[in-house]
């Protein structure tokens, strides 16, 4: 028996040989053909096998030297063609609507699709579908007299359900058991391969996913920067200007009555305010603390701020001498960032407690308050406290892209606990 893999005038492989498998009691067939292939001027590579075993692991080594679907389909044709002597052999697959769609056929097309839908074909496609068992029939040749055709119905399975079929069309040695059985090891060989192709296949789907969402989250990077620097340069540099003319106003021009000296006061605060926030703005956008000195570093400058503000802060950091990978400090950053922002909005607490550490490879980053706490229960139902949910959400989709997990725990009248682990391993 012989396989040549590849039709005519394509039978080579990537070197331009063309590949032979023998399953054979004498090796001289196969040096005879090799022969005949030399003096041809066809460089030729021959495998000889001596058992039906040793012969479908070749067969199933062909078959997983490729990730490509389409090349494992259209291998598994010609394999099955040449070993059973196959008139038509056609591979079918069901669509995202269910429906079972033709994907690959070998043979004449014309003879096919009048094989395809005949009665006979028909019920054997429906018997194979509701017991997963292959079925043999038998059906009249198109276009001959009296001339029989054996068909095969196979099922192609992967993750324990059927994803498509193989009909195999024939003549009558394709009925005999060890053909069957053949035909069947070949088809859940493919089955396995197709399994791993397209696993293959949905991994590369996600690694461009994920590098489309790098290069959206390196755009928004730049974007935040553009911004700071507008904001610096604009409205920062305005504010300054402002507060300072207020003084020197103030200074020249001091008002003559109570009330007026209280007005004044209160629109310098005003001015203040407003220096600050649009300072800790361009902080936020674009916190150089990170970038230069690393996360313990840009933490504590968060802790100062909040100690500024009246708050009473309970900080532990181990983290020790070495930098955490860049992309770890910003995601953990921007968590405590927005941990520390609702605190500020929503806690009705002075008191917080923030813990960083490196522990077992990887970090653990908690933010704690002894606030008013809410329902997590309303939160995941769309309830909450306006822009609460989004934090939140926003929260576990950071620390979920470095393979991390982050908990969220709170309760009424009790305070609430954020913690995002985030493995090491995963950002070296």
């Amino acid at each position: 028996m012989k396989v040549l893999h590849g039709r005519k005038g394509q039978d080579r492989n990537r070197s331009g040989v063309l590949r032979n498998l023998f399953l054979e009691d004498s090796p001289l067939d196969a040096e005879l053909v090799g022969t005949r292939l030399s003096e041809g001027g066809i460089g030729c590579e021959l495998a000889r096998v001596q058992s039906r075993d040793a012969f479908a692991a070749a067969l199933n080594q062909v078959l997983n030297s490729t990730l490509e679907s389409e090349e494992i389909v259209a291998r598994l044709l010609e394999i099955m063609c040449s070993v059973a002597n196959l008139t038509v052999a056609v591979i079918s697959r069901f669509d995202q609507e269910a429906n079972l769609c033709v994907w690959r056929s070998a043979g004449p097309e014309d003879l096919w699709l009048r094989m395809c839908f005949t009665p006979e074909a028909n019920a054997a496609r429906r018997a194979m579908l509701e017991n997963g068992e292959p079925q043999l029939f038998r059906l009249r040749r198109p276009g001959s007299e009296g001339e029989d055709c054996v068909g095969l119905c196979l099922p192609i399975g992967a993750r324990d359900r059927i994803v498509g079929i193989l009909e195999a069309y024939g003549q009558e040695s394709l009925a005999q058991d060890v053909m069957i059985e053949m035909v069947s090891s070949l088809t859940s060989q493919a089955a396995s391969a197709l399994e791993s192709a397209w696993l293959h296949e949905e991994l590369g789907d996600r690694e461009r996913a994920l590098q489309d969402l790098v290069k959206r989250l390196l755009g928004a990077k730049e974007e935040r920067r553009w911004v700071a620097y507008e904001v610096h340069d604009g409205l920062a540099h305005v504010a300054v200007a402002a507060h300072q003319n207020l003084q020197a106003f103030a200074r020249r021009y001091a008002p003559e009555t109570e009330q007026g000296r209280r007005e004044l006061d209160r629109i310098l605060g005003q001015v203040r305010t407003m220096v600050s926030d649009t300072r800790r703005v361009i902080a936020n956008l674009r916190p150089t603390a990170l970038d230069d000195l690393g996360l313990a570093a840009a933490i504590s400058l968060e802790v100062e701020r909040l100690n500024e503000e009246g708050y009473y802060v309970d900080c532990e950091e181990h983290l020790g001498n070495e930098r955490l990978p860049k992309e770890m400090e910003i995601v953990l950053f921007r968590v405590a960032q927005e941990a520390l922002t609702n605190i500020r909005k929503h806690a009705e607490t002075k008191w917080l407690k923030i813990e960083l550490r490196r522990r077992d490879g990887e970090v653990y980053l908690e933010v704690r308050d002894f606030g008013c706490g809410f329902d997590p229960v309303a939160l995941e139902t769309l309830g909450g406290r306006p822009g609460e949910r989004v934090g939140f959400a926003g929260m576990r989709e950071r620390v979920g892209m470095l393979g991390g997990e982050l908990e969220i725990q709170s309760r009424p009248q009790a305070g609430t606990f954020v913690a995002a682990i985030i493995p090491l391993m995963r950002t070296a």
